[in-house]
Order: structure tokens, then sequence, then C-alpha cells
């Protein structure tokens, strides 16, 4: 089942993350190109640090305040906002 035909299979947004950016971004236009996410769905492409040690958990923060990035924009402020995940229901 496509993810646009099931009203259920809806992320309010997914990060990508991979070593550089055009992998992460080849990895979001396959997604996207398959219809494996939801269109109202934002899908950023990440790309990991590159300063900081495998394993160190930098990729999964740095991941996180794109979302949060994101999804502020997204809901109307200029600055993260943690009203931003509320906007979205």
């Amino acid at each position: 089942e496509r993810a646009e035909d099931s009203p259920s299979m809806g992320w309010t947004c997914i990060a990508v993350t991979a070593p550089t950016a055009e992998q992460a971004l080849a990895i979001k236009e396959e997604l996207l190109r398959a219809k494996l996410v939801h269109p109202a769905t934002l899908v950023l492409a990440v790309p990991d640090p590159t300063d900081e040690p495998f394993g160190s958990g930098s990729a999964t923060l740095n991941a996180i305040l794109h979302v949060a990035e994101a999804l502020s924009a997204r809901a109307g402020f200029s600055t993260i906002n943690s009203e931003a995940s509320t906007a979205q229901q």
C-alpha cells in the first residue's frame, strides 16, 4: 500500500541522516520517488557532523535540531519553539 493511500501511515517529519549531504539527499529522494512517505510529511536530509567521532550521538542531536527548526518554521515561528510540535496536530 502506498503511503498517500493510507491516512494512518503519516508522520509529521522524517529526518534522513547519512555521512554526507549527498547520501542523505539520495535516500530522501528515493523515499519520495517510491512514495513510501505520506505527501504531508516533511522529509529532511541531514548530513552527519563531520568533526565528531562515530557513536558520539552528535548525528542524532543534529537531526533533532534540524527537525525542531523545520517544524518551528512550518508553524510560523522565527525561532525554535516547543509549541510547534502541537501546532501540527
